[in-house]
């Protein structure tokens, strides 16, 4: 387990009791909502305005696929007709 100062523990144990919690349950709720919280952060993409507008534009407009890329697409399909 983690290694706490007495300080860090005390102030962990004041903010517990402040919500009517015990100490377990309040590092329990705050490494869970932590946790939570680092996983959404990772799977949620967060783009400035100009690579948001960029983003949109590709979208509705895209470019071309490049000659090499649709052959291989080509290629694949001629193999696997279900596809």
């Amino acid at each position: 387990m983690a290694r706490i100062t007495d300080e860090q523990k005390q102030f962990f144990q004041r903010a517990a009791e402040v919500q009517g919690r015990n100490l377990s349950d309040f590092v329990v709720s705050a490494v869970q909502e932590a946790a939570m919280r680092a996983v959404r952060d990772h799977a949620t993409i967060q783009l400035d305005v100009a690579a948001s507008e960029a983003f949109v534009a590709e979208m509705l407009d895209p470019s071309p696929l490049p000659e090499r890329l649709q052959e291989t697409i080509r290629r694949y399909r001629n193999q696997n007709p279900a596809s």
